[in-house]
């Protein structure tokens, strides 16, 4: 597995566009309301190294989610609804997001 440089990835991002990213939440089951507030507004996270490739994320969108992970590991992040997930992959579906780093 290769891994993202820790000094890379430990920045602030703001989101610039997406393909994919509508059909990629209403297939987790995000309601239609709460797509179009994430398609609408600003998205921005920061990545806080922890150490041995585990990072604290900040993310900033429709509501502001904190978790922590370890890169290449299953994780658990809360979601919009604070209700707690399991990182998904979704058979099929593509979604693409762009992020320009802020800092």
């Amino acid at each position: 597995m290769s891994v993202i440089p820790s000094r890379f990835l430990a920045n602030s991002w703001s989101w610039e566009s997406g393909e994919g990213v509508d059909e990629y939440f209403k297939a987790k089951g995000t309601p239609w309301f709460i797509r179009k507030l994430i398609l609408a507004g600003s998205h921005s996270m920061t990545w806080n190294d922890l150490g041995g490739l585990r990072f604290n994320v900040v993310n900033k969108a429709v509501v502001t989610l904190t978790f922590e992970c370890r890169l290449g590991e299953e994780f658990t992040a809360k979601v919009y609804d604070k209700s707690e997930k399991k990182k998904l992959e979704l058979a099929g579906v593509v979604c693409t997001r762009v992020f320009k780093k802020i800092n």
